[in-house]
């Protein structure tokens, strides 16, 4: 699950290439695998990059900012759940997305889980040289953020907390000075519900938007602070349910960017409690 949700950013699409490498597993005949877990690697990383490919003139036209499905970590029936929570920030997963299908697989299988050289070779069908290449291509198109987003998890915690309170209260002035003075607001609404087209730059304007966007306008109902991504996030909820999942990234202790999901389709696979 941790390999295909980096390779797709979608929590319900990684479920749907797990059951389907699962299942082909289970055709198999298991004397005929040297090595399981390589199988299974290698299946999920080829059926992953062949969704992608299927994908990829949706994203294109994707309604505004396309953002990764929020998933809920740590991630429960993890062999090592803290492994898992690495590179899960939003901010990783859209550099991802810069990458073409094999090279987003070939820099995740080595630089997100660790796999050698060798191996991811033979996942990709390609020589060990040719994907060292790869690798290093990717490193060069991805720019790691500056900014961690749990390199500091109790300002974090502190600040999702203060923005909850914000929101919650129609506070405005208490959002602005929250937000460093350049932040950037990436806002998913998928089409289905009111949302930015393209990003907002600048304190003013984020939190003027945030507060005429629908469901922003008015307080929503409740404000629940929980982990996604591996960092603390807010997640809203108005009459009807799960409104929007805020989280973001930090610079010198303010908020630099961010990210709101607004894309119901993105948000109920959480049902939280």
């Amino acid at each position: 699950m941790g390999l295909a949700y980096r390779m797709l950013g979608r929590w319900s699409e990684a479920q749907d290439v797990v059951q389907d490498a699962a299942l082909r597993w289970l055709a198999q005949t298991r004397q005929d695998i040297r090595n399981h877990k390589g199988f299974l690697t290698t299946l999920v990383t080829r059926l992953a990059i062949d969704r992608l490919r299927r994908e990829k003139a949706r994203r294109e036209t994707y309604p505004g900012p396309w953002l990764p499905e929020p998933v809920v970590t740590p991630l429960e029936g993890a062999d090592d759940q803290s492994a898992l929570a690495q590179d899960l920030s939003v901010a990783m997963l859209l550099l991802f997305e810069r990458l073409a299908p094999e090279e987003r697989a070939a820099f995740i299988l080595r630089e997100a889980l660790g796999a050698p050289y060798a191996e991811i070779a033979q996942t990709l069908e390609k020589s060990e040289g040719a994907v060292r290449q790869i690798v290093s291509r990717a490193r060069e198109r991805i720019k790691r953020p500056r900014s961690n987003a749990i390199s500091d998890p109790q300002r974090h915690h502190e600040l999702i907390a203060r923005v909850a309170l914000a929101v919650q209260a129609g506070d405005k002035a208490g959002l602005t000075v929250l937000l460093a003075p350049d932040a950037v607001l990436l806002t998913d609404g998928g089409g289905r519900r009111s949302a930015a087209l393209r990003p907002i730059e600048g304190a003013p304007a984020i939190v003027s938007l945030l507060f005429g966007l629908r469901g922003f306008a008015e307080p929503p109902r409740s404000v629940q602070v929980i982990t996604l991504n591996g960092a603390p996030a807010a997640l809203t909820r108005n009459a009807q349910g799960e409104d929007s999942v805020i989280q973001f990234t930090l610079e010198a202790g303010l908020i630099s960017t961010i990210y709101i999901s607004r894309n119901p389709e993105k948000l109920r696979h959480l049902n939280i409690a």
